[in-house]
């Protein structure tokens, strides 16, 4: 009986076991509710309301202001020291006008600049060049070999700080001559191989401070010689030019005349006849009818340091023994001339002040003929190239003159 009452309990109880299990189930449920709740109000006390953010406040008449767009610093250009650095590593095929515009933009740049190199250069134009006047300092500019025009190289007038100008291989022609008068400073001018005619001499002769004048290969002639009779010359070059033999009495008038080149001019001798009285300390005519008569003619000239007679007649006669009446001279040239070991004692035996010695291509003088120099014990260079002076006879004076080097067609000792 008691065991039936049992069963009759627990059928009861798991009859009601689905409501009991829902009843957790909401009573859980509600549960979180409170908890969540909870959790919040205390975070409300904590905390308070959230804070608005405040306004500014407006004056109840002022209009509405808007905020003006903050711009950028602008950037910082080049410094002198800059500009310079970068103009100094352009070559001179690539500077423009661009470059000289910025050059000559920077007061402290343009003033450390005294010298411009312009050579073979086909960007600059004649606005380019104009601007250089303003460079107070330059002292120095070249345009060799460039393809500018007359009109493009007459701005260069414009420039009256140069001191030197050097024009060679240009289209420089008597109108930019004109206009360079204005360059009062000038002094060093180098117009080979240039356009100009013997008209220029007009213009030339204006120029009071000129002491170098360069005119190879130009069509100068005696007419143009004769107009720089006033201008302070120093140096002269008139090779490869149309000058004949009546320029050398109008030349050697010129007092402060001390370095004149005529090379390859046709200008006998005979047309030196005075020549001893010159002041001249360099001398070249080389390539010309010189002869006898010309070393004759200059015997005796105690200036001359430096004589250039590279196939210019020398032969051995006694005319022709002249290079010891110059107690001054320290350089000869006396290649391509008719010497041989018999006139080598004669010509140079007892120039002892002389420092260098050429006689390339006088194919008579031998190691014997080098025997002769051993007494010019202040020789520092021989050369007998394309001669018949070999390594024995080298070595023999070498021997004696153990400072000279001497250059033979079989090496250099």
């Amino acid at each position: 009986m008691a065991q039936v009452l049992v069963s009759d309990s627990v059928d009861r109880h798991l009859r009601n076991l689905p409501g009991i299990i829902a009843f957790f189930f909401l009573f859980a449920a509600a549960g979180c509710e409170e908890v969540n709740k909870v959790v919040k109000d205390v975070k409300s006390e904590v905390s308070g309301p959230p804070a608005s953010t405040p306004q500014p406040e407006t004056p109840a008449n002022s209009a509405p202001q808007n905020m003006a767009p903050v711009s950028a610093a602008p950037a910082a250009g080049p410094t002198a020291a800059e500009i310079i650095a970068g103009f100094q590593k352009l070559s001179s095929f690539d500077i423009t006008d661009a470059d000289l515009s910025q050059l000559c933009s920077s007061a402290e740049a343009g003033k450390t600049i005294t010298k411009i190199d312009l050579t073979g250069n086909r960007q600059v134009s004649k606005a380019g060049l104009a601007q250089l006047a303003s460079l107070q300092n330059l002292a120095s500019l070249s345009v060799t070999s460039t393809d500018l025009s007359p009109e493009v190289l007459s701005a260069i007038g414009s420039i009256p700080s140069l001191v030197e100008l050097l024009l060679s291989s240009t289209k420089t022609d008597d109108s930019v001559i004109a206009k360079l008068t204005t360059i009062l400073r000038l002094q060093t001018l180098d117009l080979s191989a240039t356009l100009i005619t013997p008209a220029s001499g007009t213009s030339l002769s204006q120029m009071r401070e000129l002491n170098v004048l360069k005119l190879t290969s130009t069509s100068c002639n005696d007419q143009l010689v004769t107009m720089l009779q006033d201008v302070p010359l120093r140096e002269l070059r008139l090779d490869k030019t149309q000058i004949t033999g009546a320029a050398i009495p109008e030349l050697l008038r010129i007092k402060t005349l001390e370095h004149l080149n005529v090379d390859f001019d046709n200008v006998p001798g005979i047309a030196w006849k005075g020549a001893s009285r010159a002041n001249l300390k360099i001398l070249s005519v080389s390539s010309t009818p010189f002869g006898l008569d010309g070393f004759q003619a200059i015997k005796g000239m105690n200036s001359l340091e430096f004589l250039n007679v590279y196939a210019a007649g020398l032969v051995e006669h006694k005319a022709a023994d002249v290079f010891g009446s110059f107690p001054k001279l320290r350089i000869l040239n006396a290649g391509s001339n008719a010497v041989t070991d018999v006139g080598m004692p004669e010509f140079f035996k007892g120039l002892k002040n002389l420092e260098e010695l050429h006689l390339v291509n006088n194919r008579k003088i031998s190691d014997q003929g080098l025997a002769a120099l051993v007494g010019l014990k202040k020789l520092r260079l021989l050369d007998v190239y394309d001669t018949n002076c070999g390594q024995a006879g080298a070595l023999a004076l070498k021997a004696k003159l153990p400072d000279c080097k001497i250059r033979t067609s079989s090496g250099e000792y």
